[in-house]
This record gives C-alpha cells, structure tokens and sequence, in this order.
C-alpha cells in the first residue's frame, strides 16, 4: 500500500524572507507557498475599468458608499 507524499510547509518569517529575496511574488496559503501570475498593463486596465463602472452604477444606492 502506498502513502500518500508529506506536503513540506513553510513558516512566515521563512517567506517573508524569501520574499525580499525573490524577483517574482508568491502567495502564502497555510504553509504553502504558490507563485503569482504577472498582470500586464492589459489587465491592470481592464479591472480599473471595471471598478470604475461598478461603483458608477451602484452610486446612489446601497452599495455605492
């Protein structure tokens, strides 16, 4: 029977660390450590975009603070 393979985890000031270190950003979920994807200039304006027309079409209501 085979076990299953121990997942190694790391600890916070251990990726912070790595962090300051690391030319590309990661995300720390419980231990784990996943690298995060670049977003483009493309991207970055589209969700600009997006917020912009969200809060124009919630304003006045409840959901437009």
């Amino acid at each position: 029977m085979n076990l299953p393979a121990q997942i190694a985890t790391l600890s916070v000031p251990d990726y912070l660390q790595g962090e300051q270190e690391s030319p590309i950003r990661h995300e720390y979920v419980a231990g784990r450590v996943f690298a995060m994807a670049g977003a483009g200039a493309a991207h970055n304006r589209i969700g600009l975009n997006l917020a912009f027309h969200l809060r124009s079409a919630t304003r006045g209501t409840p959901y437009g603070s």
